[in-house]
């Protein structure tokens, strides 16, 4: 796939949806976040650096009461390998009811010079006190496909104190696994201010050797407009890579 093709499926999202009805904004989200591998911390080349930098936002836009479009756009720099890269990505979301959804998904990237895009399908639920989202997804790098899935649930332990638990997993073809687990805690300062902090371990899997890494990562995020933010979060290779 190549860039323009955001603009052909947004135009795609757009017919599709029922006419007849004012684009209203939904909502969306800013955040700043900084993650690390335990080796930067206690290994010889330990230093006060994150690997990861990462500045995130996501806007969504509904064209009807059951159809809506969200733009992700996001920048990270990756300190080990001295490289920044950008990830643009687009929703297409259908509400079944008010605590339902699903939805198709696209994103663009650049990872060390070459582009990673990856086409997938979202759903996402609310309960009561928890959230529950999943992502199916097939994304292409260099020549090579991989299978991509998601899961993510968060689950209100107080009024401004939340729990959540992430897995993440790509296979490319068989000989390359890249698996992503984190436990997060994020504290409401107010109903739009958000500060995060998430523990996890990542592994990956190469010819048949593997390794595994733990990771943290620490953020605040800003959401706004009538819903309080967007309704999906943002996919792509390099939102799961805590760093390179």
């Amino acid at each position: 796939m190549k860039p323009c093709k955001i603009c052909a499926l947004a135009c795609a999202l757009a017919i599709a949806a029922p006419a007849a009805h004012a684009v209203e904004f939904h909502g969306g989200d800013v955040s700043l976040s900084f993650s690390r591998f335990e080796d930067d911390l206690i290994g010889p080349s330990s230093s006060t650096s994150f690997g990861k930098t990462a500045v995130q936002g996501s806007f969504q836009f509904d064209l009807t009461p059951d159809f809506g479009v969200q733009v992700d756009a996001s920048y990270f720099e990756f300190n080990r390998v001295d490289q920044s890269e950008v990830s643009l990505g687009l929703h297409g979301i259908y509400y079944l009811d008010w605590a339902t959804a699903v939805g198709v998904y696209y994103t663009h990237e650049e990872l060390l010079s070459s582009n990673v895009d990856e086409l997938g399908v979202e759903a996402s639920r609310s309960f009561a006190l928890f959230d529950v989202e999943a992502n199916l997804g097939w994304a292409e790098y260099r020549g090579d496909h991989a299978t991509v899935l998601g899961l993510q649930a968060d689950y209100e332990l107080q009024p401004q104190l939340f729990m959540g638990l992430g897995l993440d997993h790509a296979d490319f073809d068989g000989a390359t696994e890249l698996t992503r687990v984190g436990v997060g805690i994020d504290y409401a300062v107010t109903d739009s201010l958000r500060l995060s902090g998430e523990l996890g371990v990542t592994d990956a899997t190469v010819m048949g050797s593997s390794a595994d890494d733990i990771f943290i990562e620490i953020g605040a995020s800003y959401a706004f407009g009538t819903s309080e933010g967007a309704r999906f979060s943002r996919r792509g290779l390099l939102d799961r890579l805590p760093g390179l």
